[in-house]
C-alpha cells in the first residue's frame, strides 16, 4: 500500500462522515419503510381486536337468542346462524366461520349427575356437532338434575386483508364460547324437519 493511499482512505472516510448533503434522503430511505410497516400493523391490530370482540359478542348473542325459546327448528337454526355471521361481519367470509349450538342435559334417575348431549347442530354439518365424548374436555358448570344448558361456540379463521408480507399477525383463529340455561323451560328442544 502506498503512502498516498494510506492518507486518501482516512480522508475519504472523514469526508463521508462529515458530509451533510443528502442526509435527509438517506434518513427517509431508512425510516420510511419502518414507519409504513408500523402503520400497517396498527391498522391490522385494530382489525384483529374488532374481529375478536365480534366473535365474543356473536357467541353470547347466539346462546341468548336460543334460550329465549322452548324449541328450535332447522329454519330458526339457519336464522340464528345468519345473525352470528352478520355480527362477525365484514372481512370474514362465512366459509371461515364455524358455529356450534349444543343442548347439554343432566338426566334424572340412574344417570343423575351425568351430563349428556341432547342435540348439537353445526354450520359445518354433522362433522362439527358435539357428542358425549366431547363433553369431557369442556369446562361445564354444574347442571341441576333434569335441567339443561345451551352451549354455543363460534370460531373464525381470520386473515387480514393487508396480509401481503407487511403484517406480523398473519393467520389466526378466534374462538368464543358462551353457555346459558333456558329461560322458559328446563330444556330447549330441537325439531328436525
Amino acid at each position: 500500500m502506498s503512502v498516498g493511499m494510506k492518507t486518501r482512505l482516512p480522508n475519504s472516510v472523514c469526508r463521508f462522515c462529515t458530509c451533510r448533503s443528502g442526509i435527509a434522503a438517506i434518513e427517509a430511505a431508512i425510516l420510511l419503510p419502518v414507519f409504513v410497516f408500523m402503520f400497517v400493523n396498527c391498522v391490522v391490530l385494530f382489525d384483529v381486536l374488532r374481529v375478536e370482540r365480534a366473535v365474543s359478542r356473536a357467541s353470547m348473542t347466539l346462546v341468548d337468542l336460543a334460550t329465549r325459546t322452548t324449541q328450535i327448528d332447522e329454519d330458526q337454526q339457519e336464522e340464528l346462524f345468519d345473525v352470528v355471521n352478520a355480527i362477525v361481519g365484514s372481512g370474514v367470509a362465512e366459509a371461515n366461520t364455524e358455529i356450534v349450538l349444543t343442548s347439554v342435559i343432566n338426566e334424572t334417575g340412574d344417570n343423575a349427575d351425568k351430563l349428556s348431549v341432547r342435540w348439537s347442530v353445526s354450520s359445518k354439518g354433522k362433522n362439527g356437532a358435539l357428542d358425549d365424548e366431547d363433553l369431557a374436555r369442556l369446562n361445564l358448570p354444574s347442571v341441576p338434575e333434569s335441567n339443561s344448558i345451551l352451549f354455543a361456540t363460534v370460531s373464525v379463521k381470520y386473515r387480514s386483508s393487508l396480509d401481503r408480507g407487511f403484517s406480523v399477525i398473519g393467520k389466526k383463529t378466534f374462538s368464543a364460547t358462551a353457555m346459558r340455561r333456558p329461560r322458559f323451560s328446563s330444556e330447549v328442544a330441537y325439531i328436525e324437519d
